[in-house]
């Protein structure tokens, strides 16, 4: 899968692969590539579906035999693991060798499924507003109303729907751009992976009980506001993994990346320097 790529840096000290959330594109870690550290290679790849890269759907399983109860039984499912495969083969056909991996959201669901399955590609974990868990009932139902949402009426209702969750009052007030840019990219993906991310986040695998063995540096970072991976299941989640390190940041919600880019950015220079 040849996915659309942006990469920036030199990668004498390392890479840094960014994998984004749902349902955005690799432009959503635009500030954390303009402020890569020296000697640092920055790869932020349009996940499958998303943005410029195409979905291809043709080799993806259908929700009926994946029994991910979102899709619909010819409607294709985008699983974390088919995410970690297109992650592997990017890293190497771009990477000098083993790359921190950064995941928000999805992107960490797909960071987690990447290091079970190629743990020699990752020298280093940044798990961002992200959890290990699998969805409970509840997550899974709201996942079916937003993919029969998004199959009925396209992106505009789940943006609207998804907006105030994802970004902190103050950001909503301070920088109205910032929720511009954010509706903008969720309204240009395409319904067909709206469901398909959906179908394929409600059956992931738990990676619960892969924590204790995580054995690269890690650094987690939550907003001190999100709402839908709080910092308590974050802290949890810093608990499981040896030697992990946990960054609250203040006045943001689930995006921190891009409320708090100045705080985040520092954070990442600051982990990639202990590497």
């Amino acid at each position: 899968m040849e996915l659309h790529l942006r990469s920036r840096g030199s990668g004498e000290n390392g890479t840094l692969l960014f994998l984004h959330g749902f349902p955005f594109d690799g432009s959503v870690w635009d500030p954390q590539m303009a402020a890569l550290p020296d000697g640092w290679q920055g790869l932020a790849p349009d996940l499958r579906g998303f943005g410029r890269s195409p979905l291809g759907a043709a080799e993806l399983p259908s929700g009926r035999r994946l029994g991910a109860g979102v899709a619909l039984a010819d409607e294709a499912v985008l699983t974390m693991d088919a995410l970690a495969d297109d992650a592997a083969q990017l890293l190497e056909d771009h990477a000098a060798g083993p790359a921190v991996v950064c995941g928000l959201s999805m992107g960490g669901y797909v960071a987690f499924a990447l290091r079970r399955r190629r743990p020699a590609l990752v020298r280093g974990l940044i798990l961002m507003d992200t959890q290990p868990g699998p969805d409970g009932d509840e997550a899974r139902e709201n996942r079916r109303r937003t993919a029969a949402s998004a199959r009925e009426s396209g992106p505009a209702p789940v943006a609207m729907a998804m907006l105030p969750s994802l970004l902190s009052r103050g950001t909503r007030e301070r920088s109205p751009e910032v929720a511009e840019t954010v509706r903008r990219m969720m309204e240009a993906t395409a319904p067909r992976t709206l469901i398909a991310a959906l179908a394929g986040m409600a059956a992931r695998a738990d990676s619960t009980g892969d924590l204790p063995a995580i054995d690269v540096p890690t650094l987690i970072i939550v907003g001190a506001h999100d709402t839908i991976t709080p910092p308590d299941q974050a802290r949890a989640m810093a608990d499981g993994i040896p030697g992990a390190r946990l960054e609250v940041v203040a006045d943001a919600a689930h995006l921190p990346g891009l409320e708090a880019p100045a705080v985040v950015n520092g954070l990442i220079a600051d982990f990639l320097a202990t590497l």
